[in-house]
């Protein structure tokens, strides 16, 4: 079925993480990219598996962040349906969090987000 993927997949792999580890991850990757090249990636963190929520490490967060707010390859282009909003009307991504709190539940959030903000100036 990984033929069928017509979406970008982001994973991350936890170079300690006992439960899932970061080879089970790459083995996934590298059988969709096979099916569907440039479809699927792998980011890998010097972490554990609960270590993704609720260690005090920003990368992951950041990672996440950066993938969901990077515009997708020309291929993936009938996926973004919805007309981008203009930079100067973005809401910062500390503000995001601070009005809408439910969405994160990251204790470091501010600083994981401060990155981001200075990267869209």
């Amino acid at each position: 079925y990984f033929h069928l993927f017509d979406l970008p997949v982001h994973f991350m792999a936890g170079t300690r993480d006992v439960l899932i580890p970061p080879q089970n991850i790459h083995i996934y990757n590298e059988l969709i990219n096979a099916a569907a090249p440039g479809t699927s990636s792998v980011a890998e963190f010097d972490m554990g598996h609960l270590d993704f929520t609720l260690a005090l490490d920003d990368g992951p967060i950041t990672h996440v962040l950066h993938q969901i707010t990077t515009p997708l390859p020309a291929r993936f282009a009938r996926l973004d349906r919805h007309t981008p909003t203009p930079v100067d009307a973005r809401v910062p991504s500390a503000e995001a969090a601070k009005k809408y709190p439910f969405l994160f539940s990251y204790s470091k959030l501010d600083d994981a987000l401060a990155g981001l903000d200075a990267m869209a100036k």
